[in-house]
């Protein structure tokens, strides 16, 4: 059907109470319309945070914890429910327990902790309990979940603290350099990282003793391993290095120019890499040819990917928050004839 947009302005618009359609006089006849989202993509309201950060989703897909400035969202997304919001530091990090029941932050010296239950006829659909956690008076760097522990890096080195005494603590400690820290997905290493240093320490897991070191060819921004383990990828200012996690030997560099804000989010598959390279500019990567496979619009980066490797979280300008359907974007690429189904 052909609509004009000055029959619209000119004539009475009646819109549905659902919001799906309308029906307006045009030229002396009703005409009714249907309102369409955009295929493969979704945008949420995100002004209460300000500034967009970090993200993730919880191990079941089903929930997107973005956070900002002093500000977190949760939204029970598939559902299109309203955001439940928690206050917390600048730019947190978020991270869920395997079981997905609950969700901690850490931030600059900072750590918080919430209970997270899912309403069945409430708006918001999410409700979010603040829950004590435990923080020595160490300088805290960063954390993560490993096994059945709360692991804590900072001033001092790295300390256990078993999730059933995490309120309270204290852990075990394991006196080292500060550091930021990552565990491996088979929970066999964890890689520490220090700020503006071209250096990284390799710890054996489940006691995090020094195995050896890696001396990377720039000051280091950022590490991630592969869903498989294998390889350690490393976001350093001249490029992106590729390690062995066998032998800890370089396996492949990609040289671009990188900065603090770069970051590194793998497809379930590992052959895909969402490449942040700074706070403007980033694409897609096949991990295997290292070519650049699908370039972001500027301003648009990656901010995690679901677990089935179908949705990725994304933030456009640092201010909007969109869900993109990748099987739905291939399908329309498919259709405008880019060959993307050869891609990761």
């Amino acid at each position: 059907m052909e609509v004009f947009a000055e029959d619209v302005l000119e004539q009475h618009l009646v819109v549905v109470a659902d919001g799906r359609e309308c029906a307006f006089d045009a030229r002396g006849q009703v005409q009714r319309c249907a309102f369409e989202r955009p295929g493969g993509v979704r945008e949420f309201d995100v002004e209460a945070l300000e500034r967009l950060s970090h993200g993730i989703f919880s191990p079941d897909g089903r929930l997107l914890v973005v956070t900002g400035r002093n500000r977190a969202g949760v939204w029970d997304w598939a559902a299109n429910s309203l955001a439940s919001w928690t206050t917390n530091g600048a730019s947190a990090v978020p991270f869920f327990t395997p079981d997905g029941s609950e969700l901690f932050a850490y931030w600059n010296d900072g750590i918080g902790r919430w209970h997270v239950t899912r309403a069945t006829n409430a708006s918001p659909s999410i409700h979010l309990d603040p829950l004590p956690v435990y923080k020595s008076g160490r300088r805290l760097y960063s954390a993560f979940v490993y096994s059945n522990d709360l692991v804590i890096t900072g001033g001092g080195g790295v300390e256990l603290v078993a999730l059933t005494n995490v309120a309270t603590g204290p852990g075990q400690l394991y006196l080292d350099g500060a550091a930021f820290g990552i565990a491996s997905p088979d929970g066999r290493w964890l890689i520490k990282r220090s700020e503006w240093e071209n250096t990284l320490g390799v710890n054996e897991m489940p006691l995090p003793h020094y195995y050896k070191g890696i001396v990377t060819g720039a000051d280091v921004m950022n590490v991630a391993f592969t869903p498989s383990g294998d390889q350690l990828a490393v976001a350093t200012r001249a490029g992106l290095e590729f390690y062995d996690a066998t032998t800890w030997e370089r396996a492949g560099l990609l040289p671009m120019p990188m900065d603090r804000y770069a970051s590194l989010v793998f497809a379930p598959d590992g052959r895909g890499l969402w490449v942040s390279r700074d706070s403007r500019s980033a694409g897609l990567y096949d991990r295997r040819t290292l070519n650049e496979v699908l370039p972001m619009p500027t301003g648009t980066l990656p901010l995690a990917l679901s677990p089935d490797g179908r949705n990725l979280a994304v933030s456009v300008e640092a201010r909007r928050l969109q869900v993109w359907d990748l099987v739905e974007l291939r399908r329309q690429f498919r259709d405008l004839g880019v060959p993307w189904e050869a891609s990761p």
